[in-house]
């Protein structure tokens, strides 16, 4: 709730911002006309234009600096190729999208990732490259700020006081930093972080880079300018304050925020219609061109990638596109679709318009208009199932851009109709990148999306509003079909779009919630027992135990298996059944909790399936580790077994013998070992565990073959086994002996057992999971870790943590990570509350039994 309230909160702030910087830019251009903005926008050299973009791209090549001296700072090497997709990739991403989920930051750490990064050094990696940015953006802004020259509009927040004021205390913190840099080799810890300060060297290249960043950026808005532009050095003091404005609004891009603050500092001496001629292709040049080049060059990879001259690069970035093509192209869709409302919102080239005449009727001209809109609103909401990967999404975008760009051209649009065109050539061969089957109204409707709809459509009805002050409104302007009616052309499409937009809304929110799934019914639990079968996992037996629900794939050959706990809706290990379906699975898992107003995690996931999870916008937490036994030439040769055979003499010698029970014949044993297993409860004073243990139940035990111990023909111990598809692996589930039987019976049951399965072909056998072993005790390592490591070696006295480890090593296992994915890392505790609930069967028996 409270993460709800802070999102609520940081919106209405954000909402805040924009109508403040709207009410600004109207209050400014109030004395304007569409027509002056047109000349000055047409003001603006060519030639300056060209020197801007060449300044661009030396900006975005500074840029990959931040990367290679991050890089550096870790130790760790990279190609240059590699860091430059990188860079320019997150950039892209970032200055487009700002800090929001699509942006560059989970894109680096996809990508660093994917090329052998641990999560740790890419957390690190990113933080670096943050505060190289902060800290040339500090320096700048401090010396900008402490001794330029400002004239302060009446309506600027801050006095040129409170300016200096900043100024100074960002110096401050620079000089700070440079000291800590210097003077501390011990880690540096804030709250619940501890990282290591780069040298003094390193700091002052960060500033450095972060500095020309800054410069260059200021350079290209400067160089567009038209004469009697203020002097660089003033002009950098109000490029800065505009910048630090549009970033604490957290409004992406700085949009609106950004150039309120230009207007109200460069009035003085530049004409408000050149000012926002400067904005617009500023914002073309720096933000747009870049995406537009990305785009470019994906779709050129895309249609040549099967063919030999692309193999090649199609071993540096096969596993980089799947990252990459989301967020780009649905990025993509929005930008789209925000400029055919725009378009639609404004005036039309009328020397187009007299020659579209002779080649159209009128008619055609006002239905490309008014349609040219509605597909806009429909590129809006497409955006959110592009980045989601549907494969609907992708149909109705390359219909829509193809669409939209006949429409453009018939109302003479050129400009917009080629970029339609552009786009519709780019996503053509990504059909692959589409492959997730769900609805378009299935998806949840974030509020950040909502608020970017509305923000969309609000500036497009402000856009009508400017550009038609000068026509009193009247009924009549409804009904006005003219070639020169724009008014009334750009009133019915932006009502249009209006109505189409809030019945999307609509339909979104009032579709039907998923209720929780009914209890499994015997046709049901016959697929999922076939499921089971097959998997090369044997954790998916747990499936069997009749405690947990099951979200079922639209093929009916794959499954997530979960409970329902306290809010948290808990899936037991990774998705089971085909693989090509668990990211679908996965999506539409955390999708039906976020309905039911819950959150989604995975207990005891592996690491083959990670990115999954972390494409589903889950954190990851490691919990333990699993020992696998490799049973492929196992036997009890040699002296690292050397304790194993004395542990099967001893107990043969004391009258054990082991002995594989079929199913079948299990069934008629039934009542001896519940008495087993009663004996065994009662002796350890528990009760039966679930969700991720098995219980004794006949209805579930029937499923399987048994392992038992006898003593003079009398069963003393016994298990049930597990088995996988395809003699993949081999397990056991529950573990129960009477307080008579042998000392070492159990191991002696494991041993022989392991024997059984190296020779009857089983690759491997899972002795289960050492709770919270292999946890990082580094200073740097993430809070949680480190908690969990100080549990493991202090928490004998509750449990036998390094003792269950131990005991598992007799084996020579190998060790696998196994995780916890949740939705945001603070919620950690309270979902291992959940689970550990669940294991127990309640909270008063995890309290007291």
């Amino acid at each position: 709730m409270n993460k709800k309230i802070k999102t609520l909160l940081l919106s209405v702030f954000v909402v805040a911002m924009l109508c403040l910087s709207g009410w600004l830019l109207s209050h400014e251009l109030a004395t304007f006309s569409y027509k002056d903005l047109k000349k000055g926008l047409a003001d603006i050299p060519r030639q300056r234009i060209l020197l801007g973009i060449g300044v661009t791209v030396f900006s975005y090549w500074i840029l990959t600096f931040y990367d290679l001296l991050g890089i550096r700072y870790l130790g760790k090497k990279l190609s240059y190729p590699k860091t430059l997709l990188v860079s320019f990739s997150s950039y892209v991403l970032s200055y487009n999208l700002g800090m929001s989920s699509l942006g560059g930051t989970a894109l680096r750490f996809r990508l660093y990732s994917n090329w052998g990064f641990g999560a740790l050094e890419v957390t690190k990696l990113v933080a670096f490259c943050a505060l190289s940015f902060w800290g040339g953006f500090f320096v700048t802004c401090g010396v900008g700020f402490t001794w330029g020259h400002f004239e302060i509009p009446e309506d600027f927040i801050l006095s040129l006081f409170e300016i200096r004021f900043v100024g100074v205390v960002l110096l401050l913190w620079v000089l700070g930093y440079l000291i800590s840099c210097g003077l501390r080799k011990s880690p540096l810890k804030i709250r619940n972080w501890s990282f290591q300060l780069p040298t003094l060297r390193m700091a002052c290249g960060q500033f450095l880079i972060g500095g020309i960043d800054i410069m260059l950026a200021t350079l290209v808005f400067y160089i567009l300018l038209p004469e009697g532009a203020p002097s660089f050095s003033i002009f950098l003091g109000i490029f800065l304050l505009a910048i630090f404005a549009g970033m604490i609004s957290h409004v992406p891009g700085g949009m609106g925020v950004f150039d309120a603050v230009i207007l109200l500092f460069l009035t003085p001496w530049i004409d408000t219609p050149d000012i926002v001629g400067v904005l617009l292709v500023y914002r073309t040049i720096y933000y747009f061109l870049p995406l537009a080049l990305a785009l470019g060059l994906l779709g050129i990879y895309e249609t040549i990638r099967w063919s030999k001259q692309a193999k090649p690069l199609q071993s540096h970035v096969k596993n980089v596109l799947p990252i990459i093509v989301p967020p780009l192209l649905s990025m993509a869709s929005l930008v789209s679709g925000a400029m055919l409302l725009f378009t639609g919102a404004t005036p039309s080239f009328h020397g187009r318009l007299a020659w579209l005449e002779n080649v159209f009727p009128l008619s055609v001209i006002e239905f490309s208009h008014f349609a040219g809109s509605l597909v806009g609103v429909l590129l809006l909401f497409l955006a959110r199932g592009i980045y989601r990967q549907i494969d609907s999404a992708y149909v109705f975008s390359m219909i829509l851009f193809l669409v939209g760009a006949v429409m453009a051209f018939t109302k003479g649009e050129f400009g917009a109709g080629g970029v339609l065109v552009f786009l519709a050539l780019v996503l053509w061969p990504c059909r692959h990148h589409f492959y997730r089957q769900a609805s378009l109204f299935a998806q949840p409707l974030s509020l950040k999306w909502l608020l970017t709809y509305i923000v969309i459509i609000g500036t497009s009805l402000w856009l009508v509003s400017f550009s038609y002050k000068h026509v009193q409104y009247s009924n009549e302007l409804w009904w006005q079909f003219a070639l020169n009616g724009d008014a009334s052309r750009s009133l019915r499409a932006i009502v249009g779009a209006g109505i189409l937009m809030g019945l999307l809304i609509l339909a979104r929110m009032v579709a039907p919630v998923k209720a929780k799934p009914d209890p499994v019914t015997p046709e049901e639990l016959q697929e999922i027992e076939a499921i089971v079968a097959a998997s090369s996992v044997t954790k998916a037996n747990l499936a069997l135990l009749g405690d947990k629900s099951f979200l079922m794939s639209p093929s009916r050959k794959s499954f997530i298996m979960y409970a329902v706990e306290g809010g948290s809706w808990i899936a037991m290990g990774d998705p089971v059944g085909d693989v090509s379906e668990f990211e679908e699975l996965v999506w539409t898992f955390r999708e039906l909790s976020d309905q039911h107003n819950d959150r989604a995690a995975f207990y005891g996931i592996s690491t083959e399936h990670l990115p999954l999870y972390l494409d589903a916008g889950f954190s990851l937490t490691k919990i333990g580790e699993e020992a696998v036994v490799p049973l492929v030439g196992f036997s009890l040769e040699g002296p690292k077994r050397k304790g194993l055979r004395q542990t099967v003499s001893r107990l043969e010698r004391d009258g054990c013998s082991f002995e594989f029970i079929p199913c079948a014949q299990a069934l008629n044993m039934m009542p001896q070992l519940k008495q087993i297993s009663d004996e065994w409860l009662g002796d350890k004073n528990s009760s039966e565990k679930g969700f991720s243990l098995g219980f004794f139940s006949e209805e579930y035990l029937r499923h399987y073959d048994f392992a038992v111990v006898k003593v003079n023909a009398e069963i003393v111990a016994f298990t049930n086994i597990w088995k996988s598809g395809n003699h993949e692996e081999l397990s056991i589930d529950l573990m129960r002996f009477t307080k008579n039987s042998p000392s070492g019976c159990m191991e002696y049951l494991f041993i022989n057992l392991l024997l059984w399965g190296a020779e009857n072909g089983y690759r491997s056998f899972s002795l289960g999971a050492a709770p919270l072993a292999g946890l990082d005790d580094h200073p740097l390592a993430p809070m949680w870790s480190r908690i969990g490591a100080q549990i493991y070696e202090h928490g004998e006295h509750f449990y036998n943590f390094r003792g269950l480890r131990a005991y598992k090593e007799k084996f020579s296992p190998d060790w696998r990570p196994r995780y916890l994915a949740t939705i945001g890392g603070l919620r950690v505790p309270q979902v291992l509350t959940h689970i550990a609930t669940l294991v127990a069967g309640g909270w008063k028996e995890m309290l007291f039994r």
